[in-house]
C-alpha cells in the first residue's frame, strides 16, 4: 500500500484495496524488526511521488498506519532511553540506548541502508510526519474530490502531524524536515507541532475525538515550551474521561503492538523493575494496578536477566493510549499545584478503580509537585510521555530522573536526547556537516 503518494510501501509491503476508515485498527501495520523479508522501506522518508493518485480514504489509512507504527516504536526506544524499559539482552544497539551512549552514528537511530531492518525511531517518526503533511497539502491543492480545509480528514491529518513532530522534539536534540534545512532545535520543533495542532483545531468540520486529542497535544507542547497559560487553557477544555488509542492486531507479526512484541513476545526488553516493580499506593502496601508487572511470562532472551512484562500491554493487540484526559488533568496539576493538584491526583486514581486517596503531609509545594510527577508517570506509563517529561523536569526543576546506572550496573552517559543522525545531515544540503 502506498500512502498519500509517498515513495515507500506499508509495513508489509502489500497493496491494500480501498476500505472503510473504520477498518484502520485491523490494517494498522507496525514496523517489523525481526524479519527482513517482511519489510520494504526506502531509507529516505522525504521523497514524494506525486504522479500516483490515491483516494483520500486510502491516504488516511496509510497515514494512520504510519502514525501507529511511529508511536509504538517511539515508546519502545524512548522507554529504553529513559526508565520505563531496559535492555535485558545482549543486543548491542539496545544496550547503547540503555546506557544513553548515543551519537550521530548510533545504529538504533536510523536506517543507514535500504535493507536495514532495525530502523530505530528516527525513520518511523519522520515517515508519519511526512504522510500526514502530504494529505494536508493534497487537500489544499484539491487532489481529493470534495475535501477542503474544513473537512474532518484535514483536521485529523494535522493532528497526526502534530503528534509525530512532538515525538521528534521529545527524542532528538535537533531535527530537519523534507530533505532540506534549516536545523530546528527541540523547542522549535515543539513550536511546529503547536502550529499543526492549532491548524487542526481551526477546522470547522473537526471531529470530537480529534479536537480533544489536538487540545491534549497542544497542551503538552505548550507545557514543554513553558507556556503555562496556554497549556492550562487547552487542558481545561478536555473531558477527564477522554481517551484516544492507537490500535494493533494479533493477526500477524507486522500488525503486532511493538511494545508487546519486544517485552512479551521476544523478551529482549524488560520493564525497568527498579522504577516500576512492587509499586504500592502510598504506604498502604496495596499494589498499584496502573503499573502491574509480570515476572518472566516467557523465557527471557538473555537468561542472565529478569524479564518484567507490563500487564498494560499483555497482548499483541493491546491498544496504546495516544492522548487522554488523564494527561490533560496532570498538566493542570503540574501548573496549578496545591489543593487542585491533590484533587486531580485522587480523581485520576478513582478513574482507574483506585479507592485509596492521598493527602500531603503538609502544604509544601515541592511535596505536591513531586507527587504529581510520580502519579503522572504511573498513570501515563507506556503512553509516550516519559521522554519529554524527564527532559522537562531536568530543565525546569533541576530534577535529573534519568537512570544513573543500567540494571547491569554500568554507569549511563549524560545524554538527554539523540543528536541529529549524520545520515540526515548528509542528505540535507542545507545542514552543516561536523
Amino acid at each position: 500500500m502506498r500512502t498519500a503518494g509517498l515513495k515507500y510501501r506499508s509495513r508489509a509491503g502489500r497493496l491494500i484495496a480501498p476500505v472503510s476508515i473504520s477498518m484502520v485498527p485491523i490494517l494498522a501495520l507496525p514496523l517489523a524488526m525481526a524479519c527482513g523479508s517482511l519489510v520494504d522501506i526506502a531509507p529516505e522518508p522525504h521523497t514524494i511521488d506525486a504522479s500516483r493518485r490515491v483516494f483520500l480514504e486510502q491516504a488516511m489509512i496509510g497515514a494512520t498506519s504510519d502514525l501507529y507504527s511511529a508511536y509504538d516504536t517511539f515508546i519502545v526506544h524512548a522507554g529504553v532511553f529513559t526508565d520505563e524499559f531496559f535492555a535485558s539482552s545482549l543486543d548491542g544497539a539496545a544496550l547503547r540506548e540503555d546506557l544513553r551512549e548515543v551519537d550521530e552514528n548510533s545504529s538504533a537511530s536510523f536506517a543507514e541502508r535500504e535493507k536495514t531492518i532495525y530502523s530505530g525511531w528516527w525513520l518511523p517518526q519522520h515517515k508519519a510526519s511526512v504522510s500526514a503533511r502530504v494529505i494536508q497539502e493534497n487537500i489544499e491543492k484539491g487532489e481529493y474530490e470534495g475535501a477542503t480545509r474544513d473537512s474532518p480528514e484535514y483536521a485529523r491529518a494535522a493532528m497526526y502531524e502534530g503528534f509525530a513532530k512532538t515525538w521528534i522534539a521529545d527524542a532528538w536534540c535537533s531535527a530537519a524536515f523534507d530533505g532540506e534545512g534549516p536545523e530546528y532545535t527541540s523547542e522549535e520543533v515543539y513550536s511546529l507541532a503547536e502550529q499543526r495542532f492549532t491548524r487542526a483545531l481551526d477546522v470547522a468540520g473537526i471531529e470530537a475525538d480529534v479536537r480533544s486529542a489536538a487540545l491534549v497535544g497542544r497542551a503538552r507542547v505548550r507545557l514543554m515550551m513553558n507556556d503555562q497559560a496556554g497549556a492550562l487553557a487547552d487542558a481545561g477544555l478536555v473531558d477527564p474521561d477522554f481517551e484516544l488509542a492507537a490500535t494493533y492486531s494479533s493477526s500477524t507479526i507486522e500488525q503486532n503492538n511493538r511494545v508487546w512484541w519486544h517485552n512479551w513476545g521476544y523478551g529482549n526488553i524488560s520493564v525497568d523493575y527498579r522504577a516500576y516493580s512492587g509499586l504500592t499506593l502510598d504506604d498502604t502496601g496495596i499494589p498499584d494496578p496502573r503499573v502491574e508487572l509480570v515476572l518472566d511470562p516467557i523465557p527471557a532472551y538473555d537468561k542472565g536477566q529478569p524479564l518484567w512484562a507490563a500487564r498494560k500491554v499483555a497482548s499483541a493487540s493491546s491498544p496504546l493510549v495516544l492522548a487522554s484526559g488523564d494527561e490533560a488533568q496532570f498538566i493542570v496539576a503540574e501548573i496549578e499545584g496545591g489543593a487542585e493538584a491533590v484533587s486531580i491526583i485522587n480523581a485520576a486514581r478513582a478513574r482507574h478503580g483506585i479507592t485509596v486517596t492521598w493527602s500531603p503531609a503538609g502544604g509544601d509545594p515541592d511535596e505536591i509537585r513531586d507527587k504529581v510527577i510520580d502519579e503522572r508517570r504511573r498513570t501515563l506509563f507506556l503512553e509516550g510521555t516519559r521522554m519529554g517529561d524527564l527532559r522537562r523536569y531536568a530543565d525546569r526543576y533541576a530534577l535529573d530522573l534519568f537512570p544513573a546506572t543500567s540494571p547491569q550496573g554500568d554507569a549511563t552517559r549524560g545524554a538527554r536526547c539523540y543528536p541529529l543522525p549524520l545520515v540526515e545531515r548528509a542528505n540535507n544540503p542545507g545542514l552543516t556537516l561536523p
